[in-house]
């Protein structure tokens, strides 16, 4: 892993016991690691956003888990049509 990935995935891990049993939106979910890092420690759900579609089907094939939605948006277009506990914003600026 590189150190950019690195520093990502631990703020992640950071961030897991603040998200456990919530429901979190993540935008910019980039590869999906660290989204799939906060199911495995106990995110009710999380629906993770990126722009890019390649980047999703990364994530969907390589990150996937049972409490995880990937979709391709921006935050901008997203529609709160849900309650969100928790929305994550790392690293996009």
């Amino acid at each position: 892993r590189t150190p950019h990935e690195r520093s990502r995935l631990a703020q992640y891990v950071f961030l897991a016991p603040w998200c456990k049993e919530q429901t979190v939106m993540v935008i910019g979910c980039d590869t999906g690691q660290g989204v799939h890092t906060l199911a495995q420690h106990g995110a009710a759900w999380v629906d993770a956003l990126d722009t890019d579609a390649l980047t999703i089907q990364h994530a969907r094939r390589h990150f996937a888990h049972e409490k995880v939605a990937y979709h391709v948006k921006s935050g901008d277009s997203v529609v709160m049509n849900k309650t969100y506990q928790r929305i994550l914003c790392l690293n996009l600026l």
